[in-house]
């Protein structure tokens, strides 16, 4: 009687990209700016290191990342280092450290974003884990991936430029 369909364009506007969620998702965890880097450095031992996720394969990886344009570059960048299996083997660490990274240290060049650093820090047996991702192009285009060790952290944390803590304080 005075019942019309809905009309179905209304349904293809719901299915918005899971690259642009995770961008909201990245706006929104509360972060601070240092200012003073020695204290943070000192300070670097109040990241409580996230339980280690399971490891993936590099098909998982390629199938299960969205948001970065690059993957498949990333792995051959990977596989192309000396140090290939090593780097392979913390494939699981990447979307972690990038979704909820502990640190994000920014470089510029001419007052422009040339890439990000992110730093998480995992539990390892019996060390912490510290795992580093270099992205570039807010994020969307992934450079490097290593675990790294604290040293390196100190001297990449010094060289940058801008320096965001997702680290909770205690109050």
């Amino acid at each position: 009687k005075g019942m019309q369909k809905e009309s179905e364009k209304g349904i293809k506007e719901v299915s918005k990209t899971s690259a642009e969620e995770t961008e909201k998702e990245l706006k929104e965890r509360a972060f601070k700016v240092i200012e003073d880097k020695e204290a943070f450095l000192k300070d670097l031992n109040a990241i409580k290191p996230m339980p280690l996720p399971k490891e993936i394969d590099t098909e998982s990886f390629l199938n299960a990342f969205n948001g970065v344009k690059n993957k498949e570059n990333f792995i051959k960048h990977l596989k192309s280092k000396p140090d290939s299996q090593h780097r392979l083997a913390y494939l699981h660490l990447v979307e972690p450290t990038l979704k909820e990274p502990d640190i994000t240290l920014i470089f510029k060049e001419q007052g422009k974003e040339v890439k990000k650093e992110h730093i998480k820090a995992f539990q390892g047996d019996p060390k912490t884990i510290y795992y580093f991702l270099v992205t570039q192009d807010n994020d969307s285009k992934l450079i490097t991936g290593l675990r790294t060790s604290e040293n390196y952290l100190k001297t990449e944390i010094d060289k940058a430029d801008i320096i965001h803590s997702f680290i909770p304080q205690d109050s």
